[in-house]
């Protein structure tokens, strides 16, 4: 068939179509039902102030909590119900997107264009000119590493200087023990161990979709380990010390993961948040975010927790 009788029949197509749908019909089209959230027995949702939607949230107590996104950093002292906005000079910069507390005053929240450090609960900011990055987690005030472009950096100032340790490996999420043990994924999928804080790595596992972002690491101890995070399609988990990696669910562009203990943990995928009591092998919902996506969940124990969705929103859950 040439291309002059193929565009003929689709013009028909479409003509017979055109008449057949201009047909006397004065009924009204059917109405779709707007989607709604189903939020079980503990959550509720709050609106977040100033047009806010954030992209990380970490609470260093069940109270007291810290939310970042682009420009805005906010705190709450009512577990998340309200929460009040800082305001920084211009020069802090405007991409704020991970956050990490040590206790109720002394935290970082890094930015593609640098960090700002607290030690009284954001009564006093620091801001450091240094790299950017991803991810990061502090081991004490002083030691603490950072997931950026190139090789991991490590800091031993609290955060004013980071330099680079290691291979470059394009790291992208991280979990440490201590200074020297822990995990470590990159931008090409791979999951690394090192027990030297990231002087030499020993390679893991790349059991992820091509253009996977496992920026979610979490482990309970040396054997039991979690990764999830953008376009991964499901958490994944090991319980041989990252020997084999199990998926756990799938069908989900983002993913997220808090475990408490080798057992009982909290999963999100795509707008359902689901919680388990046996290591993932067996799930039950317990929310269904119907208009935001859901961009992260943190929680400080299984009766205090707290997600972000993508529609400005925030998810309280007490029980």
């Amino acid at each position: 068939m040439n291309f002059r009788i193929a565009k003929f029949l689709c013009l028909c197509f479409v003509a017979i179509t055109a008449i057949s749908c201009g047909k006397d019909d004065d009924s009204e089209p059917p109405v779709t039902p707007e989607a709604k959230d189903s939020l079980g027995v503990g959550w509720q949702k709050v609106n977040l102030p100033d047009g806010m939607t954030f992209i990380d949230i970490f609470f260093p107590t069940n109270d007291i909590g810290y939310g970042c996104a682009g420009p805005f950093v906010a705190k709450s002292t009512d577990g998340g119900l309200t929460w009040t906005r800082f305001s920084f000079p211009s020069d802090y910069g405007r991409s704020f997107s991970n956050i990490f507390f040590l206790d109720a005053n002394t935290g970082w929240i890094i930015g593609f264009d640098g960090s700002i450090k607290t030690t009284d609960g954001g009564k006093n900011w620091q801001r450091f000119n240094n790299a950017g990055g991803t991810d990061m987690q502090f081991i004490n005030h002083n030691e603490g590493f950072l997931t950026t472009g190139g090789s991991l950096r490590k800091t031993t100032d609290g955060g004013q200087t980071w330099t680079p340790v290691g291979p470059a490996i394009d790291p992208i999420g991280l979990y440490f023990f201590d200074n020297k043990k822990g995990w470590i994924t990159n931008e090409q999928g791979n999951i690394y161990y090192t027990e030297d804080g990231g002087q030499s790595y020993k390679f893991s596992k790349n059991v992820f979709p091509a253009g996977a972002a496992p920026y979610v690491v979490q482990f309970t101890d040396s054997a039991h380990g979690w990764v999830a995070g953008n376009k991964i399609g499901s958490p994944y988990n090991t319980r041989d010390g990252g020997n084999t990696w199990n998926k756990l669910l799938g069908g989900a562009t983002f993913t997220d993961v808090h475990f408490f203990d080798n057992n009982n943990g909290i999963i999100m995928l795509g707008g359902r948040i689901l919680k388990t009591s046996d290591g993932g092998v067996t799930f039950q919902q317990t929310a269904y975010l119907a208009k935001g996506q859901p961009i992260e969940i943190h929680f400080t124990d299984p009766d205090h927790g707290w997600a972000t969705g993508s529609d400005g929103m925030i998810y309280v859950y007490r029980r």
